[in-house]
């Protein structure tokens, strides 16, 4: 839980809390008050409930590590796996892991040339990079 959360539940009103003397947040936590925490966090839309605890497997990048292997933002690595044009799985922490094979990679690629959204020379990148590996 981080403490911007702890931060907007006191604001909210969802916890009850006081200052101390040092300027830190006292914050009363008998177990119904705990229990009723435990219940909001586990309702929050914010939680990932996909998470796999294996460990990082060889062929598996982050999403900053194949962003960067195809010169692209990260955003549109977290969108392609979204919209299931990517294999990802969401390991412990929350942290997105890609399955990225050769063959994957080319396919990227070509999405990349063939997209409206991405700029010209990000488009130029990615052709010559596929003509690179057909050769």
């Amino acid at each position: 839980m981080s403490t911007g959360t702890i931060h907007y539940w006191i604001n909210a009103g969802y916890l009850t809390a006081r200052r101390g003397p040092a300027g830190r947040w006292c914050i009363p936590f008998p177990p119904d008050v705990e229990a009723a925490c435990h219940h909001r966090a586990a309702g929050s839309p914010h939680q990932h409930h996909d998470t796999d605890r294996a460990p990082r497997h060889d062929e598996e990048l982050s999403v900053a590590e194949v962003a960067g292997r195809l010169g692209v933002k990260p955003d549109v690595i977290y969108a392609w796996a979204e919209w299931g044009h990517l294999p990802a799985r969401r390991g412990s922490g929350g942290r997105l892991w890609i399955r990225f094979t050769a063959d994957i990679e080319h396919t990227c690629l070509e999405r990349i040339t063939r997209s409206y959204k991405l700029p010209a020379d990000i488009k130029t990148q990615a052709a010559h990079h596929l003509e690179r590996k057909a050769v």
